[in-house]
């Protein structure tokens, strides 16, 4: 069980719609279905990190990582840290370990990205 379920909700949804959109096996078996992807994914993932603010969920070589601008962190902004961390990302993509691939923010109160190792 997740601390936030809303939150790894919306990080396994847009991690499917990503993989589907590379991947014609995992098209092909999730039929377009954000459920099915998402199924999928379950079984296969390795939660990094579960808190009630962020999440960082990785199936075999991409990463997703999740914000949820409504929890409360002390003293910082999770949008901000959000950002922050986008920022960070882009700047290291490829020189490191991740390349960072796309980013989303949903409704104002979610903010996603998936980087490939």
């Amino acid at each position: 069980m997740s601390q936030n379920d809303k939150l790894e909700n919306e990080v396994l949804k847009m991690m499917s719609r990503y993989i589907t959109t590379i991947d014609s096996r995992f098209a092909f078996m999730t039929e377009g279905s954000d459920e099915i992807g998402v199924a999928i994914i379950e079984t296969q993932m390795k939660q990094d990190v579960d808190l009630s603010c962020k999440q960082r969920i990785r199936f075999h070589n991409h990463v997703c990582y999740g914000y949820d601008f409504q929890c409360e962190q002390e003293g910082v902004s999770v949008k901000d840290t959000y950002l922050a961390a986008v920022k960070a990302t882009k700047e290291v993509s490829g020189k490191y370990v991740e390349k960072f691939i796309k980013e989303e923010i949903i409704n104002d109160r979610f903010g996603l990205y998936i980087t490939k190792l």
